[in-house]
């Protein structure tokens, strides 16, 4: 696996975008971004292991690993906390994503 400024700016933004869905939740703002980061790097690296290569697979390995990390065994978050933690570490690094490749050309 080959790690480009890409991956760098959507990790970054993933924990960002966390952080500002648990801020916007009520909650600690360190929380969401310990858990959109843990549970990116439980998902790529499962994703890694098996070989998947189907999007939508990946996406609901990231859910469940939010809803393991946030709300079931470390960080003891409500539903609603946790869905603005995936909200906005969804949204953030599309629109993050989106801007770097568009506007600044990186692939």
């Amino acid at each position: 696996m080959q790690i480009n400024i890409l991956d760098i700016i959507i990790f970054l933004t993933t924990i960002a975008g966390g952080m500002l869905g648990t801020y916007i939740a009520g909650a600690s703002a360190w929380k969401g971004g310990v858990i959109a980061g843990l549970a990116l790097i439980i998902s790529v690296a499962i994703v890694e292991v098996a070989n998947l290569e189907q999007p939508i697979v990946e996406s609901l390995i990231y859910l469940v690993a939010v809803g393991l990390v946030g709300g079931r065994f470390a960080m003891k978050l409500t539903t609603r906390q946790l869905i603005s933690v995936v909200l906005g570490s969804f949204l953030v690094p599309l629109v993050a994503a989106l801007v770097a490749i568009y506007a600044f050309g990186l692939s």
